[in-house]
């Protein structure tokens, strides 16, 4: 259900499971409790409560579940990387040598090798590494991981043969994400900044908040492009406070936006909402500020993105 988008009700099995195990010490239902919610976690783009979720399923398997210690090693190093722990994600990819290695989650492991490999920056590598997974995955007719892994490689690199993957995924399975991933492929390969924020909208209604945050950013810098910095610049605030949302996930995949990153946290939210054509009045009222306070972090803004006006702020963040 999580991996399908049907994050609902993979949340809501998942307490059952979990909260069950709580009550009765139940050591088996411990760690498939924790493991469904810490992927359903991970799919929202809750990077840190799923790391925290996923270190109890983990931690808690017994010898007997030693076939699914890889799989929640798997997850567990996606997590981590997303949530900027990229120390732990690597030692979770070095598990110990006895650990059953089972051709059934090996898509997932390179999924999760990618994943590390992101976090680190190595984008090329990474989409290489998750359309190998995605190929092997489909090998196996393990569509839900075909689109999941090409999808992935779209996020880190736009590839027309990633697409193409998750488009032949999302033909082979009724839940409801892959169609959604596949129009982010589309028009991401496209560079279509209107079907982006379009997908982005899609994937917020349906929970997956960091997708929505991506496709947002991909947007801007798509309208970025074209010459349409107040489109870019309302897109980035679309950006900024769905990713807000997701416990300070880290992507550098969407790290050109180097204008913002030199800005503190306060800095950043006011001047995309500035670029954005929002009022000083408008914005402190929306953040419970002064409108000297606006003013006074706006000078700031300038300062340090070496502009003058606001009408130079839209192009200068992007």
């Amino acid at each position: 259900l999580a991996i399908g988008g049907r994050l609902d009700e993979a949340e809501r099995l998942g307490h059952q499971i979990y909260d069950r195990a709580l009550a009765e010490d139940d050591e088996w239902l411990l760690p498939r409790g924790a493991s469904a919610l810490g992927v359903t976690a991970l799919m929202r783009g809750q990077t840190r409560t799923s790391t925290r979720y996923l270190r109890i399923a983990v931690a808690s398997l017994n010898g007997f579940d030693g076939m699914f210690l890889r799989l929640n090693l798997s997850y567990l190093a996606r997590a981590s990387a997303l949530a900027g722990f990229v120390d732990e994600a690597r030692r979770a990819l070095n598990p110990p040598q006895d650990a059953p290695r089972l051709l059934l989650f090996q898509a997932d492991w390179g999924i999760a090798e990618a994943a590390l490999l992101a976090a680190d920056g190595a984008l090329d590598q990474a989409a290489e590494h998750a359309l190998r997974a995605a190929r092997q995955a489909a090998s196996m007719g393990q569509w839900g991981i075909v689109g999941i892994a090409a999808h992935d490689a779209i996020r880190y690199a736009a590839s027309p043969e990633a697409a193409l993957l998750v488009a032949t995924a999302a033909e082979q399975v009724d839940d409801p994400l892959l169609p959604c991933c596949s129009e982010y492929a589309r028009a991401r390969v496209a560079n279509d900044p209107g079907l982006l924020i379009g997908v982005s909208k899609r994937f917020e209604a349906m929970g997956t908040i960091l997708y929505a945050a991506e496709a947002a950013y991909e947007a801007a810098r798509a309208y970025r492009a074209a010459g349409g910095g107040r489109a870019a610049a309302t897109a980035a605030v679309r950006a900024t406070n769905l990713r807000a949302c997701c416990e300070n996930a880290s992507i550098p995949w969407v790290a050109g936006f180097q204008g913002v990153e030199v800005l503190t946290q306060r800095e950043q939210q006011i001047a995309l909402l500035a670029a954005a054509s929002h009022p000083d009045a408008v914005i402190a009222a929306e953040l419970s500020i002064s409108v000297r306070t606006v003013q006074n972090h706006l000078g700031k803004v300038y300062s340090k993105l070496g502009i003058t006006n606001r009408r130079e702020l839209a192009e200068a963040l992007i």
